[in-house]
């Protein structure tokens, strides 16, 4: 197969996983032979092991770094400073992706950023929501999980509340704040509780 004729049948995919491709290739053991010499030429960039991104010269537009983290660890969600920069609750950019999983903490560095996955148990492995950016669909946090996220994996202080700079809280659900935040340590919820009584006096309500 011609790496073009490759790019056109499996350059949808965004991310390439060897194992998928090779599941519907006639010739298994020649493909993976040509995967390895198409990532010497730079045709393919290496994310990780057996994952591969097709060369941006190749597409039409770029991948998004949120579908990247999503398809390098499965499950996951993108999620805490990423997402709350996404929903423009937070005003700075952030360095790296990151992302919650079910899997093990870890980070993944490569030639197109850096990845970082949070462990979290499956109970609180849930409210996020499927979006589509530049026709990819991705798994990222609601507002209100991203922030309670944030809140107990950085292990946030009362004090430092304030260090994180919120802004546009207007666009929160504060019954959905509320009522996540009982799934999480009483120390997530007091902070909930203190965050919600701010936006309540803010607004005059």
């Amino acid at each position: 197969m011609k790496f073009l004729e490759f790019v056109d049948r499996y350059g949808k995919l965004g991310v390439i996983h060897t194992n998928e491709v090779l599941s519907f290739s006639s010739s298994p053991a020649v493909l993976r032979v040509q995967l390895s010499l198409w990532r010497k030429k730079g045709y393919l960039v290496a994310l990780r092991k057996g994952v591969y991104l097709i060369s941006s010269r190749f597409l039409p537009r770029s991948v998004p770094l949120f579908y990247i983290s999503n398809e390098l660890v499965s499950p996951s969600y993108v999620s805490l400073e990423s997402a709350l920069s996404y929903y423009g609750l937070i005003p700075e950019t952030t360095h790296g992706i990151v992302a919650v999983t079910t899997r093990k903490t870890t980070k993944i560095k490569n030639k197109v950023g850096i990845f970082y996955y949070h462990h979290v148990k499956p109970s609180l492995f849930r409210d996020f929501v499927r979006i589509e950016m530049d026709g990819y669909r991705i798994n990222i946090a609601l507002p209100e999980k991203a922030l309670l996220d944030y809140f107990y994996l950085r292990n946030l202080k009362p004090e430092e509340l304030g260090g994180l700079r919120l802004q546009n809280l207007e666009t929160l659900d504060v019954r959905r704040l509320i009522s996540l935040s009982t799934l999480y340590p009483q120390r997530v919820k007091k902070l909930a509780d203190r965050l919600k009584n701010e936006i309540t006096a803010s607004s005059g309500s």
